[in-house]
C-alpha cells in the first residue's frame, strides 16, 4: 500500500511539473516563435524537446538519438554525404540499438538510445533525413570532449544559426553560451524547477530559431 502511494504522489508530482511546463513555457515560447519549417540539428536529446515543445513536425534525422561531439560535427559539415549512406548496426554494451555511417576515417557512430529496435531506428533515420531544409539549419552542440580548436572550427559551418554549449567563457566567440556541466559527458540541460529545464531559465530558444 505504501509504495502504491509513493507511486501516486510521483505521478501526480509529474503531472504537476508537466502542466507548469505547458502553462508557464511552451505556450509563451509557441507564440514567440514566428519562424517555421527549420531543421534542428543537435548532438543531443535538446532538439527534439524543442521540437516537442513548439509542437513542430520533426524535420531531422537527430531527434531521440545522440552522437559525440567530434562525430556530431563530422555529421554537420557534411551531411549530404551521411544521409547518403546505409546505417549499419555494431553490436554493443548498450540496451538500445547502435549504429555506424561513413566509411574510413568519416565513420561516425549513432546511439539511437530512445528506440528499442533497429528497425525503428533505421525507419525514422531514413524518413526524417528527408525532410531536412537545408536552408534553414540550426545547430545545437556541446563542447564536450572537443578541444578548443574544434569549437573555434564551427564558425566555419554555414547554417542559420548555431550554438556550443559549455562550461568555459569563450568570450570572443559569439555562438557558445555558458552553461554548468553536471559531469564529463552531460551539460545542465534536463533537470526541471517548478516546470522549467534549467536550460529554458538561461538560454532564449525563441531568438535563437528566430534568426534566419
Amino acid at each position: 500500500m505504501g509504495k502504491l502511494i509513493v507511486r501516486i504522489k510521483k505521478k501526480i508530482s509529474n503531472e504537476i511539473i508537466n502542466f507548469r511546463h505547458w502553462y508557464s513555457y511552451e505556450i509563451k515560447l509557441r507564440r514567440a516563435v514566428s519562424n517555421r519549417g527549420f531543421t534542428i540539428l543537435a548532438s543531443n536529446c535538446m532538439g527534439g524537446i524543442v521540437y516537442h515543445s513548439l509542437k513542430m513536425p520533426f524535420l531531422s534525422p537527430t531527434v531521440n538519438l545522440w552522437m559525440g561531439e567530434k562525430d556530431f560535427q563530422k555529421f554537420c559539415f557534411d551531411i549530404r554525404y551521411y544521409v547518403d549512406r546505409k546505417l549499419v548496426f555494431v553490436e554493443s554494451d548498450k540496451t538500445f540499438p547502435v549504429a555506424e555511417l561513413g566509411e574510413a576515417d568519416k565513420k561516425i557512430t549513432i546511439y539511437f538510445m530512445h528506440y528499442k529496435t533497429q528497425k525503428d531506428a533505421e525507419e525514422k533515420w531514413y524518413e526524417r533525413s528527408k525532410r531536412i531544409n537545408y536552408d534553414k539549419l540550426y545547430i545545437i552542440a556541446t563542447d564536450i570532449d572537443l578541444p578548443e580548436e574544434d569549437v573555434r572550427k564551427w564558425s566555419q559551418m554555414k547554417c542559420s544559426n548555431l550554438v556550443v554549449f559549455s562550461d568555459k567563457d569563450y568570450e570572443d566567440i559569439s555562438y557558445t553560451f555558458k552553461l554548468r556541466r553536471v559531469n564529463r559527458y552531460v551539460m545542465d540541460y534536463y533537470k526541471r524547477d517548478y516546470g522549467l529545464r534549467n536550460v529554458e531559465y538561461v538560454f532564449d530558444f525563441a531568438q535563437f530559431l528566430n534568426k534566419y
